[in-house]
């Protein structure tokens, strides 16, 4: 069989497939390699890190990619460039000891104009620069839970209309909640539990539509409940000074609530039956306010109800400091909470009252 050559416009296409899958091998390569000035920025945010972290710390830069070392995460953006997205410094012990290198800090971190999640928990912050509102605009997620913030809550966090989670319990933030944080309209979840908030909740926080989870526990507020989320699925109001009568659930709560934490508060009035009989409510504690009555057969209407607790509806004379605010003898952990962590904290307190019960006379 003879064989005939290919024609030139065959051999023209081969060719270009020749040089297509070239370039695709020879970018494969490369693929993964971070663009040099986000690798500049990434090794001087490390540099300053080392300078101001604890000496008991360490981070992992043994390689020579910046996306590989501990706490960064790079990925591709829609069109096509490998970015860091991710940076996380949880626990590392940094503490500024001028305002200049705090701001220095936060200028380089938001220079990465294509980050989406920043964790700079547990170390030793006291405040937040202003450059960091009007340049991170990007973030989806930021936790800065656990640090030594202090003063008021800034209004300026609602420059980060991005945000979806935004953590900032376990602080030592005072004053009231800025309304201006209902601007936050992407926002699902909200933790400013374990603070010195005072004042009442500001009831265009509460409306947000987009709003899951809203902590708001062992903190100084006060007031009444006002309307709630249609969204929202967990409420803790836990450890405050809120009083009056717990309202009515076809006005003030979602249907779709799951836990419910309004113990260690003023309440007052009867169990609130209606909030009991949320089809979706999975825990709902009650504890420790002035509330009368009970709950009986015929009254939980949910079949996935974990528990309901109702102990100690009437708060001891003896954590009554003033005849108002409830004395706290010890500060309730600011963790985040879950339905696991409830579940957690109910057997333990079960287990207690049954070794109580069995020893007592």
């Amino acid at each position: 069989m003879v064989r005939r050559a290919c024609s030139a416009a065959t051999c023209r296409f081969f060719s270009f497939l020749l040089l297509l899958f070239s370039c695709l091998l020879s970018s494969q390569v490369h693929a993964d390699e971070l663009d040099t000035s986000q690798a500049h920025i990434v090794k001087s945010i490390f540099h300053t890190i080392r300078l101001y972290m604890s000496p008991y710390k360490s981070l992992n830069t043994s390689v020579a990619d910046p996306c590989a070392w501990g706490g960064v995460a790079c990925g591709y953006s829609w069109n096509g460039l490998y970015e860091v997205t991710d940076l996380s410094f949880s626990d590392l012990g940094i503490a500024f000891n001028n305002s200049t290198a705090l701001s220095s800090f936060f200028s380089l971190i938001c220079s990465l104009d294509t980050l989406d999640y920043l964790d700079l928990s547990s170390n030793h912050l006291t405040s937040i620069p202003g450059v960091f509102f009007s340049s991170c605009t990007r973030l989806f997620i930021l936790d800065l839970s656990h640090n030594s913030l202090s003063g008021k809550i800034p209004s300026q966090l609602s420059n980060l209309t991005n945000l979806s989670y935004l953590y900032l319990n376990g602080n030592n933030l005072s004053g009231s909640i800025p309304p201006q944080l209902s601007n936050l309209t992407n926002l699902l979840y909200l933790y400013l539990n374990g603070n010195n908030l005072r004042g009442s909740i500001p009831s265009t926080l509460t409306s947000m539509s987009s709003l899951w989870d809203l902590q708001l526990g062992d903190n100084k507020l006060s007031g009444t409940i006002p309307l709630m989320a249609p969204l929202m699925e967990t409420l803790n109001l836990s450890h405050n000074y809120f009083d009056g009568p717990i309202p009515l659930i076809s006005n003030y709560f979602s249907s779709g609530l799951e836990i419910v934490d309004l113990s260690h508060n003023n309440f007052s009035g009867s169990l609130p039956i209606s909030l009991a009989r949320l089809q979706n409510l999975r825990l709902l504690d009650l504890s420790y306010n002035n509330l009368s009555g009970s709950f009986v057969n015929g009254m939980v209407a949910s079949f996935s109800l974990v528990f309901i607790i109702t102990t100690c509806l009437k708060k001891p004379e003896s954590t009554e400091s003033d005849g108002s605010h409830p004395q706290r003898t010890t500060r309730p952990s600011v963790e985040t909470p879950s339905l696991d962590r409830y579940l957690e904290w109910y057997k333990r307190w079960q287990h207690a009252a049954r070794v109580e019960g069995s020893t007592s006379p």
